[in-house]
């Protein structure tokens, strides 16, 4: 292996990683979204030995088995990088085990690093792939590296696949964090090993829905229940228009079992709470969190698109606007912190960092 070149202006990098929420309801192992909350890296190469520093979240480890340590040797590696010594700074801010995608940040910000150090000869895509075979699955990754709303998957050969958007500008995420931990691992064993077709159904269709939510399609919707239009008429003379009129299509969901009693297709909002329903790993999950579960019921019950964030025990509530906002935070519960965390659009950030 060769040794990572050590030079002034160039002996270290900074890299900055967003907060994520995977699964968002349906979107099970799928879909993930970058939210406003960071954690810091900085590497540094030295002459010898290992050091790492971290303030805020910390897991007490200060050796080679670190998570961050652990992705930037695999991102080394896979570079022939071997440097005599490293320096690690770690602002952690991200909560660790409560479904905020804390392991995904770290590992991605270890790859990143490595990359960094070895002027940037990881792809993009290099740097995915490595990141979700460590972390096993694609959903929180995918939001931590590209940031926005994505959609992630394995193809047929095996390699992460990824597609990602900007949410609409009027989401603002509001996250409800408890004190408790929850461990994934533990979160995954309580679901079953099979589930019913009509389950599995029911989530493709929000699963859809509400990847048309995130995406913005809801937002572009202009026919209303009855419009005029003036289409060209065909087998006419140009310019030989008949006015007809558009009636409501009746095949898009009503909503009324939201409370919504117009015609035609649904405002937004009220489509995000019937995508976020969830029927394939939600239900299970929770009947390990009573106060979580609680908290969830309340906070749907009142009209919010409410999920349980990756496997929880953090609740996500995907506001629309100031006012839902603003309930959703009404919303508050004993043992919960409340966090405003925007959308992050832009994914994780590096930086060359003098030594």
């Amino acid at each position: 292996m060769s040794r990572a070149a050590r030079g002034p202006g160039a002996a270290g990098v900074s890299v900055r990683v967003p907060a994520t929420s995977a699964n968002l309801g349906p979107g099970f192992d799928a879909c993930g979204l970058a939210l406003g909350l960071y954690d810091d890296l900085t590497v540094v190469t030295t002459d010898s030995g290992l050091s790492i520093d971290v303030t805020g979240e910390d897991d007490g480890c200060r050796d080679e088995t670190h998570l961050i340590v652990r992705a930037l040797r695999a991102g080394l590696d896979a570079l022939g990088l071997a440097p005599l010594g490293l320096r690690l700074t770690c602002v952690n801010r991200i909560p660790h085990g409560r479904g905020l995608g804390s392991s995904a940040a770290a590992i991605v910000a270890g790859i990143l690093a490595a990359s960094a150090l070895g002027e940037g000869r990881l792809s993009t895509t290099d740097v995915f792939a490595l990141a979700c075979q460590i972390e096993g699955h694609p959903d929180n990754v995918a939001p931590a590296l590209y940031g926005g709303f994505t959609v992630a998957w394995y193809d047929d050969a095996g390699c992460p696949q990824v597609v990602r958007t900007n949410p609409p500008d009027d989401l603002r995420p509001v996250a409800f964090v408890p004190a408790r931990r929850q461990a994934t691992s533990a979160a995954r064993a309580a679901l079953p090993l099979n589930v019913s077709h009509g389950d599995a159904a029911a989530n493709a269709g929000r699963a859809a829905l509400l990847a048309m939510a995130m995406s913005g399609a809801l937002h572009r919707q202009t026919v209303h229940p009855t419009e005029t239009v003036h289409p060209e008429r065909v087998g006419t003379e140009p310019g030989d228009r008949q006015e007809q009129t558009v009636q409501p299509d009746n095949s898009h969901f009503s909503g009324t079992r939201l409370g919504n009693n117009r015609l035609g297709p649904v405002p937004w909002v009220d489509a995000l709470l019937a995508a976020t329903d969830d029927r394939l790993h939600q239900p299970y999950r929770l009947s390990s969190m009573p106060e979580t579960r609680d908290l969830l019921s309340r906070l749907r019950a009142a009209g919010l698109a409410a999920v349980l964030s990756g496997s929880g025990p953090t609740v996500l509530v995907l506001a629309v606007g100031a006012e839902q906002a603003d309930a959703a935070r009404a919303c508050g519960w004993d043992g919960f912190t409340v966090l405003d965390l925007p959308v992050d659009r832009h994914g994780a950030q590096v930086e060359l960092a003098a030594g």
